[in-house]
């Protein structure tokens, strides 16, 4: 594997694959997104090229628009985005291709934040080669635990005091409050940030959002990976996610 630029972001898992399994016979068309903004991947008619959504072995572009990801893709040849958003919805949901190319302002990410008892969310992508191209993000600030909610969650803090901050590798920022306690792996670290607490009249952040991708070739990164918690906020601060 082939890491060309280090990037400061603590939820980020790179991990080798050693096989993707037997793949079906491919179909091999071109689509193209005609779709409006908001739209589903798996609704034919928002693609050009097929009569269908992408299929396995197709080749994709999505050059506008903002797409949403409900489910796993089939395997495809190819995906480049430029100039259009795709969300990951659904915790499981994986970009399943051979070659991903993130294009000038081709972005990737998530819903908002999610509380303990909603459905989570990640990137996720299964490919043979990962191309962040300069102008392009993978971006999952605050999609992670909302404020209050998480393992490591932030303690709020009644009257003046300032709630403390949430925690994920490390504990979490002392504010009145001991700061939320850490958890996850140091070394294949998968799960979101947790959320900060809530502050005597501010509210806490909300924790990072999960990346994760499974390439067996070449990852290249060039542009934007963030997955960073969101500060609280208010006259009296909330803690930080």
């Amino acid at each position: 594997m082939m890491i060309s630029k280090t990037i400061n972001t603590c939820l980020i898992v790179l991990m080798g694959v050693a096989t993707l399994g037997l793949v079906p016979q491919a179909r091999g068309a071109s689509l193209t997104w005609i779709g409006s903004a908001n739209g589903d991947w798996f609704d034919a008619g928002n693609w050009s090229g097929s009569g269908d959504y992408p299929r396995i072995g197709d080749t994709v572009a999505i050059t506008n628009g903002t797409i949403l990801l409900t489910n796993s893709t089939e395997r495809l040849t190819s995906l480049t985005l430029t100039n259009a958003s795709l969300i990951f919805s659904n915790w499981t949901t994986a970009l399943n291709s051979t070659e991903v190319t993130l294009q000038n302002n081709g972005v990737l990410t998530l819903p908002a934040a999610f509380t303990n008892g909603q459905m989570s969310n990640r990137v996720y992508i299964v490919c043979s080669n990962f191309t962040l191209n300069t102008g392009g993000r993978i971006q999952t600030d605050a999609c992670g635990y909302l404020r209050g909610n998480g393992p490591g969650k932030g303690i709020n803090s009644g009257g003046n005091g300032g709630g403390s901050g949430g925690g994920y590798g490390g504990k979490g920022g002392t504010g009145s409050q001991s700061g939320g306690i850490a958890y996850g792996s140091t070394h294949t670290p998968l799960d979101p940030g947790s959320g900060g607490g809530n502050g005597g009249s501010g509210s806490g952040g909300n924790g990072g959002g999960a990346i994760l991708i499974e390439s067996v070739g070449n990852v290249t990164l060039n542009g934007i990976l963030s997955a960073n918690g969101s500060s609280g906020s208010g006259g009296i601060y909330g803690g930080g996610g």
